[in-house]
């Protein structure tokens, strides 16, 4: 029973770790700058407008910005900050409140139509980069309706076939499930016979061209990034193509396996 869960479970983990031959390992850091335009915006509603447009990258964490007021971020895990700009003496405070009561203060300044970060305290500038939220009406409505609880069962007919009859009836049951959440987050689970195996937590959004998945999340503490091609798609079934990035033995088991089908639940 505890080799074929193990066989099962590097079969689920490769599955997931994705990229295919035109997927890509992306740069946790590999981010464009950003133009203010403030089209006649005061210089707070122009801040706060790039804030919304942008993912940043500090060097401890990933930053997604809401209307809501909340902020979704990605350091050695998974959280969300409550958010807000204010405007005193010829400045503009970004402040952010962590889920733990933390605090942190940053001075947002416009130079040259740019927006640089300021330690609020010794006025040093803090390494950021912003990278583009794409918002054409195709890539939105691919995000509204990726929103939700999907499942897939897996018993791939490449890994059953490696398998003896006993092996095949010893496990009931194997899935993954994917929480899209509207903040930007998601949470991934695996579970074998019913009993969750694994457990992530990342943020997630679609490439600009809508065609690709993309994933971020924390791996034995180091922030990684994968993509998944988007092979069909419609309000309740999803298919990607993943291809395998792990183990040589990972590879081997799972030789043959790319597509994946989805349900919304």
């Amino acid at each position: 029973m505890k080799t074929q869960i193990i066989i099962l479970l590097s079969v689920l983990c490769c599955s997931l770790m994705f990229a295919n031959s035109s997927s890509q390992s992306l740069d946790y850091t590999a981010v464009s700058n950003v133009t203010i335009v403030n089209n006649n915006l005061t210089d707070r509603q122009a801040i706060e407008s790039t804030l919304l447009k942008n993912t940043w990258h500090k060097s401890d964490a990933m930053l997604v910005f809401k209307k809501s007021g909340v902020a979704a971020y990605l350091s050695n895990h998974v959280g969300r900050a409550a958010w807000h700009v204010e405007s005193t003496n010829n400045s503009n405070l970004l402040v952010l409140k962590y889920e733990n009561g933390k605090q942190e203060f940053f001075e947002l300044v416009i130079r040259n139509n740019q927006l640089i970060w300021l330690d609020a305290v010794g006025g040093k500038v803090i390494n950021v980069t912003a990278e583009p939220i794409q918002e054409s009406d195709a890539v939105k409505q691919t995000r509204r309706n990726l929103v939700g609880n999907w499942n897939s069962s897996i018993f791939s007919t490449e890994v059953l076939a490696n398998l003896s009859e006993q092996e095949k009836t010893s496990i009931t049951s194997a899935s993954f499930h994917y929480n899209f959440k509207e903040d930007g987050t998601f949470v991934k689970t695996i579970t074998v016979n019913q009993n969750v195996q694994e457990r992530i937590e990342g943020l997630w959004d679609i490439s600009s061209d809508g065609t690709h998945l993309v994933m971020h999340f924390n791996n034995n503490n180091r922030s990684k990034s994968y993509t998944a091609k988007i092979k069909y798609f419609s309000f309740d079934e999803l298919v990607l193509d993943q291809a395998l990035v792990t183990s040589d033995l990972e590879s081997r088991i799972c030789e043959g396996v790319n597509s994946f089908f989805f349900s919304k639940q």
